[in-house]
């Protein structure tokens, strides 16, 4: 019986000190995987953030032909440099998820050989508790050898407890385990979510350089009489929207919005730069003298610099709507545009933007792509321009256009031209956010 006890004791102990030396080699390429990656990452988010302010030296610079043409070239740049990081996060996630199913093989097997023996232990103890202590005595054995084998019963009785609180820790790291793959699943659909968004980006990049260059047949003079046209419809629009919003009357609910507070709402954009206020402000008196009543000469939101940088939701709400006014009167208004009502009250308008990736009634959170930052509508830079109202107050609405005769828009329209400073509930600025 002493030997049947060693037995099974080593069984123990081979079991839970199980290493899969099957996988070593395998997990260990696929952590070298994951490091290149890594290193690869670090050395292309240098060479972005180099980009970055080549584009905000090009942005500053003087509205020419040439500047123009550069910025869309540096811009295309970006974005390459900024899907290569993506497809290294995809393989670096790919290579993460392989390993993790490695990891859930190995506690998998580990688990099912303890349970095994754990079965085998119990039914063993069965055994020997089914032998008497009065058995034992008459089975010729002296009262010494019989008090050591009754001590390793005890002994054996603990370590079955204390392995069986071993496969239970085992079974919790595996769920822990699977969990976590989970996670770097749904980062992987994000990712492969983001490159798509970022391709197309790309696209429209190019087919906005072909259509400048095919306009101004490399003419400054013809740049110029451009951006004169976009200037005279976009003062229509403006007129036009103000005329129509102030027709229509709102009366705000206080308890509807929260409070205006700092945090409340999360920056629409990883990198920020505030190129424009809300409100009056030193460009605002003549950019928006063409509008009437209480916003003449005021910005109705904030302007954010941003290149094809990804746009992000500020808090958990629902997409009601996207479009583009280009397609309508182009570079007259807000170009590509997406309309988020928050679950809080708010609602924000994105405009400017390249692309929307967002699905029209899809649920958002803070911190979700919805589309990226663009240079469509009346821009004279690429940028982002974030209007924050009440939820209740804004509609989608399809009006006629004055300046594109015979052409309708459909536009947000915040009833009452009910605006709220975006900046009176984002996270505080610091100095260098502001241009």
């Amino acid at each position: 019986m002493y030997t049947n006890l060693v037995k099974i004791l080593l069984i123990f102990i081979v079991i839970f000190s199980f290493g899969n030396k099957a996988f070593a080699l395998s997990v260990s390429d696929l952590e070298n995987q994951i490091q290149s990656r890594n290193e690869d990452i670090r050395n292309l988010q240098s060479e972005l953030n180099k980009l970055r302010t080549e584009l905000s030296d090009l942005n500053s610079k003087s509205k020419t032909l040439g500047n123009a043409v550069a910025e869309l070239d540096t811009a295309r740049k970006k974005l390459l440099t900024e899907i290569r990081i993506t497809e290294d996060n995809i393989s670096k996630a790919n290579s993460s998820i392989e390993l993790l199913q490695i990891e859930i093989g190995e506690k998998e097997t580990s688990i099912n050989k303890a349970k095994k023996a754990i079965s085998e232990g119990i039914k063993k103890m069965h055994e020997i508790d089914s032998q008497n202590f009065t058995y034992t005595l008459l089975s010729g054995k002296t009262f010494g050898e019989t008090l050591v084998q009754i001590d390793e019963i005890i002994e054996f009785q603990k370590s079955l407890r204390e392995k069986s609180l071993q496969l239970k820790t085992e079974q919790e790291n595996l769920s822990k385990t699977i969990d976590k793959q989970e996670e770097v699943k749904n980062e992987l659909i994000s990712f492969k979510s983001e490159i798509e968004g970022q391709k197309e980006v790309v696209e429209k990049n190019k087919d906005e350089k072909d259509t400048l260059l095919k306009q101004t047949k490399n003419q400054e003079a013809e740049y110029q009489k451009i951006i004169a046209e976009k200037e005279r419809l976009r003062a229509q629009f403006e007129a036009e929207l103000t005329e129509y919003e102030s027709r229509l009357s709102f009366i705000l609910d206080p308890k509807s919005i929260p409070s205006a507070k700092n945090g409340v709402l999360a920056w629409p954009l990883d990198n920020i730069l505030i190129t424009q206020g809300f409100g009056l402000t030193a460009d605002s008196t003549k950019l928006y003298s063409h509008r009437q009543g209480a916003w003449k000469g005021k910005h109705t939101g904030v302007d954010f610099r941003a290149n094809n940088d990804p746009v992000k939701a500020m808090a958990s709400g629902t997409v009601v709507g996207s479009g583009n006014t280009d397609l309508v009167c182009p570079r007259a208004s807000f170009g590509g545009w997406i309309l988020i009502k928050y679950d809080n009250g708010l609602a924000s308008i994105y405009s400017h933007m390249s692309t929307v990736t967002a699905k029209n009634n899809q649920k958002v959170k803070a911190g979700d792509i919805v589309g990226y930052s663009g240079n469509t509508g009346y821009s004279t830079g690429p940028h982002l321009d974030v209007k924050v109202v009440p939820a209740s107050a804004v509609t989608i609405e399809t009006w006629p256009s004055k300046g594109c005769a015979g052409k309708n828009y459909t536009t947000p329209i915040v009833a009452g031209g009910t605006y709220f400073d975006p900046l009176s509930y984002l996270p505080k600025t610091t100095d260098a956010m502001w241009k």
